[in-house]
């Protein structure tokens, strides 16, 4: 790493003390690893490279930095600073959102200690005057006609309310055993179609890929909304790799064969020619060679050493 890169990573790099944390949820990190990074590349004009970035990461490591929490002083290194800065802007957000919430819920705290000691006006600023009143209107009319109930109108209108309060509450205990059963059930359904999807894929000997997840779920799902029967996922796999095969046949018609090739993957064009070399010798020659005939491939006897007396006696019969 270059002296001029740095010394501008250096020149990057908070000052000792200059940091200073003035209680233990705030904390004032001004500089990043990033931006000393950067630093560093602008001095040298270009990007650094993995040693240069490991030398100023190493010297970023090594570096301490005094900060002071609580009046009290601690050396730390960058990645710690770091961290302190990130857990100080964790907690401000959460501190600011709840003093946010306490803010918006104050009016009506302050309201219901009013109406503690009798005094209205705050609630009644809050929700209005219009419908403050018309909430009072309603609870003397309700009050007037309670009154000129008989005890035992009394009773029955009472036992209504309860009744009506029961039903409701019975209403909505059915609705969300309900929900929650139709839950339940979707989940079952939705594992019992993954374990069939994950099962026939295992069985093809096929990885379990995105698209080829896709295109199973495409097809049991089309054969659900027009012909209203689940589909086995091997079935589904089946008409997928079928439809494959004929957009395939039909794409590659007209492509040169070594374009062809070229598109796939380099363990299946291994794998073919393996499979072409596995098949010319299961034929008895190799690719490229004619085979040879039954005369040239018939066994011979081993043969007698001819002597030189021989040897000379046969070429004066042939050219004698």
């Amino acid at each position: 790493m270059s002296e001029a890169a740095v010394a501008s990573a250096e020149t990057a790099a908070p000052v000792e003390g200059a940091g200073s944390v003035q209680t233990s949820e705030q904390s004032s990190v001004q500089t990043s690893e990033q931006e000393v990074v950067e630093a560093a590349e602008e001095a040298k004009g270009g990007p650094l490279t993995e040693d240069e970035l490991a030398t100023l990461q190493s010297l970023l490591g090594r570096h301490k930095f005094k900060q002071k929490v609580d009046g009290k002083e601690y050396e730390v290194d960058f990645e710690e600073m770091r961290k302190g800065f990130s857990h100080g802007q964790a907690a401000n957000a959460r501190m600011q959102e709840a003093a946010e919430l306490q803010k918006q819920f104050k009016p009506f705290a302050d309201a219901a200690d009013a109406l503690k000691s009798g005094d209205w006006r705050p609630m009644v600023e809050m929700v209005g005057y219009e419908n403050a009143k018309k909430f009072s209107e309603d609870l003397l009319i309700h009050e007037i006609e309670w009154n000129k109930m008989s005890p035992q109108e009394q009773a029955y209108k009472q036992a209504e309310l309860e009744r009506d309060q029961l039903r409701a509450e019975k209403e909505a205990r059915l609705k969300k055993d309900a929900e929650d059963q139709k839950t339940a059930a979707e989940k079952d359904a939705w594992d019992e179609i993954d374990n069939d999807v994950a099962e026939a894929i295992k069985q093809s000997g096929r990885k379990p890929t995105p698209r080829l997840i896709a295109r199973i779920a495409t097809e049991m799902l089309d054969h659900l909304e027009f012909r209203k029967s689940k589909l086995p996922a091997a079935d589904a796999l089946g008409k997928a790799d079928s439809r494959f095969w004929t957009d395939f046949a039909e794409i590659s018609a007209g492509m040169d064969p070594k374009d062809i090739a070229a598109k796939l993957p380099p363990e299946v064009r291994d794998a073919l020619r393996k499979l072409e070399v596995e098949t010319a010798s299961s034929h008895g020659f190799n690719a490229g060679r004619r085979p040879p005939s039954p005369k040239a491939s018939k066994r011979r006897g081993p043969s007698k050493r001819m002597s030189t007396d021989n040897f000379f006696e046969n070429m004066e019969k042939r050219f004698g």
